[in-house]
C-alpha cells in the first residue's frame, strides 16, 4: 500500500528537466485492521515516509477505525485531510469532495 505509494512518488521525482512536478496527494483508504502484531506501527512509519516525501496524505477510516490511528495518518491540516465514513461509503465521497479542491490550495 504506502511503500508502493512512496516508490510511485520517488520514481515521480526522476523526471526530465523542465517538467513540473503537480501537487502530489496520496489516498489512504483503511477500515483499522492492519495485518501482525506491529502493523499499526509498520503503517504508521510508512505514512510518516509519504508525508516527509512532500506528499499529502489523505486518510479515509471506515467501519471500525480507530479514529485517532486515521488522524496520525493524516497529513496537517488533519482536519482538511482525515475523513471517517460512519455512514458508509457515500459519506466519505460527500465528506472528500467538500474538501477536494481546498486540498490542492496548498
Amino acid at each position: 500500500g504506502l511503500e508502493l505509494a512512496l516508490q510511485v512518488l520517488q520514481d515521480a521525482s526522476r523526471r526530465p528537466t523542465g517538467v513540473k512536478l503537480l501537487k502530489r496527494v496520496v489516498m489512504l483508504l483503511s477500515d483499522g485492521n492492519q495485518k501482525g502484531e506491529d502493523g499499526t506501527a509498520l503503517a504508521l512509519a510508512a505514512a510518516n515516509k509519504v508525508k516527509q516525501s512532500g506528499a499529502t496524505l489523505v486518510a479515509v477510516g471506515f467501519d471500525a477505525v480507530d479514529p485517532n490511528t486515521i488522524i496520525q495518518f493524516a497529513s496537517k491540516p488533519k482536519a482538511q485531510n482525515a475523513f471517517f465514513g460512519d455512514g458508509g461509503i457515500a459519506d466519505i465521497v460527500s465528506n472528500f469532495a467538500a474538501s477536494y479542491c481546498d486540498i490542492f490550495k496548498q
